[in-house]
């Protein structure tokens, strides 16, 4: 039987030790800082970038991550929306492309495409977003919806392994006052030799 009770800080920074290995072996850590540290309006030029140098596939997701996350407001929102329905019409998705569009069209009605810095193509499919468009009433969107499952987001992840560092680090080994197990009651003595 193993017990903790003559070495509880060595098993206490061996159990640290190997839990912070884990954590950071396995878990997302890695990811965490540079999101933790990045702001909306910066991913949102980083997916700009993206898009400039025709990496349309990674500024869609993106910037579909920074709507989906609700993490916009306002004209970044709006420039959002612009930059995905850009990046969907490089992509040849058509739908997305003026579903985007659309929204723009709601967040700011006096938007327009410059035909100085956007390509044809792109002025065409705001074109043809703009005459299909139909002012509907919004549907409240469902709180469960869009953004990660729940086990993927860093704040769960940081959440337990708080609380596995904690209950680790408190767990008690036992009491160091009686260093021999007191005998059971209604068993016999031990056989002598």
């Amino acid at each position: 039987m193993i017990t903790l009770n003559r070495q509880n800080g060595a098993w206490r920074l061996t159990a640290g030790s190997l839990l912070a290995f884990f954590l950071i072996t396995v878990c997302p850590i890695q990811e965490l800082v540079p999101a933790a540290m990045a702001t909306p309006r910066q991913d949102l030029d980083r997916a700009q970038d993206l898009y400039d140098f025709a990496e349309f596939q990674q500024a869609l997701e993106l910037t579909s991550s920074l709507i989906d996350g609700r993490q916009l407001s306002g004209n970044d929102l709006r420039d959002a929306y612009v930059l995905r329905a850009r990046c969907a019409v490089g992509l040849r998705l058509d739908t997305v492309a003026a579903e985007d569009f659309c929204a723009v069209m709601d967040l700011d009605p006096g938007w327009k495409p410059d035909p100085v810095t956007f390509p044809q193509d792109e002025i065409a499919a705001f074109a043809g977003a703009q005459g299909s468009c139909v002012k509907a009433a919004a549907e409240p969107e469902k709180a469960s919806e869009g953004g990660k499952a729940w086990y993927k987001k860093p704040i769960v992840w940081g959440a337990a392994a708080a609380g596995v560092l904690v209950a680790v680090l408190l767990m008690g080994g036992g009491s160091d006052d009686n260093p021999v197990d007191p005998p059971l009651n209604g068993f016999p003595d031990p056989p002598t030799n």
